[in-house]
This record gives C-alpha cells, sequence and structure tokens, in this order.
C-alpha cells in the first residue's frame, strides 16, 4: 500500500470523525465510532481489497493511538467485487450492526447500487477510489475521494496525443462500469485532439486469458 492509498484512507476517517462530533453532540452513547468497510476480500479483485483493508487498519491504529477519548472498530463485510453482495452487505451492517458510517465500496459498480440506501437512509459513504461521474449527482451523505472516469480519460488522452505524440491507438478496456466509462471519454477526448482509434476490445472481470 502506497502513501497516496493511506491519505484516502485517513482522509476519509477524518470526515467521519467530523460528522461523529456533530452526531455526538445529541448523544448520550458512549465514544466508540464503529465503521463499516465494504471491500472485495475475496475473488479476482482482493488484493486490491486487502490492500484498501490494511490502509484502514493502519488508519484506525495511529488514530486510536493518538486519540484515547475516541476509539474506532471497524466491521468489514466482503462484497467479492458483485454489486448484489455489496447491497447485501450495506443492509446487513445498518439493520444488524448498527452502523451509520461507511467505507466502500471501493468500485463504481459496487458503489452506484448503495448510493440510495445510504440517502434513504441517511447514512454516510465514503468511497477511497469509486471514480463514476454519477456520483457527482449526490451533495449529501455521498462522498468520493477520486477524480472521475471523465477527468481521467481526459487527461489520459492529452498525454498520450502530447507526450506520447502516438497519433493512432487501439484500446483493451475492462468490461465494466469503470472500464466503459474511461474508455468512451478516453475516445472522445482523444479524436477532439486528432488522434484515431484503429480498434476497441473489452474483455470481463473474470478473465484469465488474452490470447485471442
Amino acid at each position: 500500500m502506497n502513501r497516496k492509498s493511506l491519505l484516502w484512507i485517513l482522509l476519509a476517517i477524518a470526515i467521519i470523525i467530523g460528522g461523529w462530533f456533530v452526531w455526538k453532540k445529541n448523544s448520550t452513547q458512549t465514544n466508540t465510532i464503529k465503521i463499516g468497510a465494504i471491500l472485495p476480500l475475496t475473488g479476482d479483485m482482493a488484493k486490491f481489497g486487502e490492500s484498501f483493508q490494511n490502509g484502514i487498519e493502519l488508519a484506525k491504529h495511529k488514530i486510536n493511538e493518538k486519540n484515547p477519548n475516541i476509539k474506532f472498530d471497524v466491521v468489514y463485510e466482503d462484497d467479492k467485487a458483485d454489486a448484489n453482495q455489496s447491497v447485501a452487505s450495506i443492509n446487513k451492517m445498518m439493520n444488524i450492526d448498527n452502523i451509520n458510517y461507511f467505507i466502500g465500496g471501493v468500485m463504481s459498480s459496487t458503489m452506484m447500487p448503495i448510493v440510495p440506501i445510504a440517502i434513504n437512509k441517511k447514512v454516510i459513504i465514503i468511497s477511497p477510489t469509486a471514480t463514476s461521474v454519477e456520483l457527482e449527482k449526490y451533495t449529501d451523505f455521498i462522498y468520493r475521494m477520486q477524480p472521475t472516469d471523465e477527468y481521467d480519460g481526459k487527461i489520459t488522452a492529452e498525454f498520450v496525443m502530447n507526450k506520447t505524440k502516438f497519433s493512432s491507438m487501439s484500446i483493451l478496456f475492462i468490461n465494466n462500469d469503470w472500464g466503459n466509462s474511461i474508455e468512451k471519454s478516453f475516445s472522445q477526448n482523444y479524436a477532439k485532439l486528432g488522434g484515431q482509434i484503429k480498434c476497441k476490445e473489452s474483455y470481463n472481470i473474470e478473465a484469465t486469458n488474452f490470447r485471442t
């Protein structure tokens, strides 16, 4: 896990702390803050989820160590990079674990399905890495900490055209919300700069053989 990943996690928890203090003014409950983390801990995206879990645990340790009056307790749920499992995870943690603050989903495909639930229940969700442009529509309870796919695609197109001087490209991209969104943004912006897309090919998240 690099410093940038840790920064996202620390910033996410800092926002949760702010929300907790507002809530605490009218509460007589203990000073333990329970956070739910919805991560892909098994399956093809497990390495990604494990990296976030390590970052969360490190941030939790540092904050608990420096703030004796506040204790963080993190409950993890494995969404397996699956949208349906992400929905099941947040419902379970809200209704059974009584959690009101969440980190995740970390993918647009697992974040977007739980957004309506968070807004309806008025719980806070912070996604460190979901990049869907659709998230810009929400100004209450929903936070993201990374630029959108639209921005990433634009910057990548400008880099390819202006720095590498490649006037034509072929694109291989993952067939999910994230991959399709970035591909669309890159293709549009690359074409505006005079670039030519020779061909496009997508692959599914579970793919292991790319020979064809």
